[in-house]
């Protein structure tokens, strides 16, 4: 699909100072395997930059997307969810545009994913009468739910060092509880450094107003074209409503 990037303000150079980076999908009538879209969103105003069909998994795809946004943007920061190609791309679009930003994680997106693994745990350990165990557990559960990285992340460190000596599982073993437990502390110890903070991040939410409401409805679009008509349009009206205050449907 071509490339297009027509919004007024992309005639010159404009500074943001955090840019936050997601990808979803938009379905394509007949078409499952179609890559979904990449939207950047102004993280301090949730106002979207841009957006464009780019595979997120394809890290050449991705690298070349941001490459252009860190030359245009200009940002000190790039919040990203944990995709596994993000460090890489970020890393390549950092050497060929001249500008490397700090990356941070997306809080909303963290949160989740180690909240549910955190939770498949505790109930095995209630299920066992692991009472000491359930407490940290449980402990731990409130803290990501409700203090900042530097606190719950501190706290995941000091628990680490209880499961050290968990092993890693053999080759067509399944992982222990234990070992289970010791990633998933050793993750939230190192990676708490990285996260944006204990809200929501902007990316996520204009995702949700703009895009994904309208297209449940839908049983997906023919035409490529059409689809990167849909997504500028919605971006446009989204910009318009943040700034002026109204409500709006398309």
């Amino acid at each position: 699909e071509e490339v297009h990037r027509h919004r007024r303000y992309w005639q010159e150079r404009v500074k943001v100072r955090r840019v936050g980076i997601d990808g979803t999908g938009v379905k394509m009538a007949g078409r499952p395997d179609a890559p979904g879209v990449l939207v950047v969103v102004d993280d301090e105003t949730g106002i979207g930059l841009w957006v464009e069909a780019v595979d997120e998994q394809d890290p050449e795809a991705l690298a070349r997307a941001l490459t252009w946004v860190l030359e245009t943007f200009q940002p000190e920061e790039v919040i990203t969810d944990e995709g596994s190609t993000y460090p890489e791309a970020l890393e390549r679009a950092a050497a060929q545009s001249g500008h490397e930003p700090e990356h941070r994680l997306c809080a909303y997106h963290f949160r989740r994913n180690k909240l549910s693994r955190l939770r498949r745990l505790l109930e095995t350990a209630q299920e066992k009468g692991w009472n000491l165990v359930v407490m940290e557990l449980l402990a731990l559960e409130a803290l990501l739910k409700r203090s900042p990285p530097e606190v719950w992340g501190a706290f995941a460190c000091r628990l680490l060092r209880l499961v050290q000596r968990a092993r890693p599982p053999k080759p067509g073993e399944q992982a222990s509880w234990h070992y289970r437990w010791r990633m998933l502390l050793l993750e939230l110890c190192e990676k708490a450094p990285y996260i944006t903070g204990v809200t929501n991040n902007r990316t996520e939410q204009l995702i949700g107003r703009s895009f994904k409401i309208r297209i449940k409805s839908m049983r997906g679009f023919k035409r490529l074209e059409n689809r990167r008509h849909f997504l500028h349009l919605a971006l446009a009206l989204d910009e318009r409503a943040q700034r002026e205050g109204w409500l709006y449907l398309i």
